[in-house]
Formats: C-alpha cells, structure tokens, sequence
C-alpha cells in the first residue's frame, strides 16, 4: 500500500533533517525524481486525501520516515507535499 510514498519516506525523510527540513523535503524529490514517480506520489497522496487515510498515512511516516507527527500536522504535510507537486505540472 502506498509504494511510492513509503519510497519518498525511506529515501528522502532521514533523521538527519531537522523540522524545517522536513516540511521541504519534497522539493528535493520534485528535483531528484523523474515525472513519472512524481505522477504516482501524487496519485497516492491524493488517495490519502479522498480516503481520509491520515491515521495509515500518520504510521507510515513514523515507520519510513522516522517522524512522530499528530494527525493533524500529518493531514498539514500530506496536504502541502501535494500542493507542491501540483505546482510542478
């Protein structure tokens, strides 16, 4: 469930980033990954969004990405990391 998401999480959320890091993270992705998996990272956090799967989205980000965060803040980042992919197209 949610390949690329769990790949953005394992390769690009280290626990080297601090919290500013971490709410930019995604910016790194647009610029290091092809078109493609972008399409597929928005894909799935879209479905996220419409399934209102913020409590798995919450779990993943604490297993993959090594991140403690409230449902809410979860809901703030999923939603921020879409909005800048969708300013890529």
């Amino acid at each position: 469930m949610y390949k690329e998401f769990q790949y953005f999480l394992t390769s690009y959320c280290t626990l080297s980033l601090d919290q500013d890091e971490f709410w930019s993270i995604i910016e790194l992705f647009i610029d290091g990954e092809d078109s493609e998996i972008q399409h597929q990272l928005q894909v799935e956090l879209t479905q996220i969004i419409h399934d209102e799967q913020y409590k798995t989205a919450q779990d993943l980000i604490e297993e993959f990405g090594s991140r403690v965060l409230s449902i809410s803040e979860t809901k703030e980042w999923i939603l921020y990391s879409l909005q800048q992919l969708q300013q890529e197209k």
